[in-house]
């Protein structure tokens, strides 16, 4: 799993404004739901010991969990800010389709 450069900077931006102290990361996690059975959640939260960590620097982390970095394990995080979209965006090859709100997929 990698992200952009665009997305390490959301991550710091947002802890900033948002007075998050450094241990906080971003964490990616993957439950069952959504319109095509699987869904990405994205939220700040504490690092756990076996959480995998992508990202050198505590101020852009990001945290998955191993059962969701098996799903996960292939993708690119971008964060884009455009008229019509803004937010993190998954890239996941892995998904055979996913729904049109990029919220959802089905490997």
């Amino acid at each position: 799993m990698q992200a952009t450069q665009q997305a390490f900077d959301q991550i710091q931006a947002m802890k900033s404004e948002q007075g998050m102290p450094p241990e906080k990361a971003l964490r990616i996690a993957v439950e069952d739901g959504g319109c095509s059975g699987r869904q990405y959640v994205i939220k700040f939260d504490d690092m756990k010991d076996d959480d995998i960590v992508v990202g050198d620097d505590l101020a852009t982390r990001i945290i998955v969990d191993p059962v969701s970095h098996e799903l996960i394990k292939d993708c690119e995080i971008d964060y884009v800010d455009t008229l019509s979209d803004t937010g993190f965006k998954i890239r996941n090859p892995l998904a055979k389709r996913s729904c049109g709100c990029g919220k959802s997929f089905e490997v």
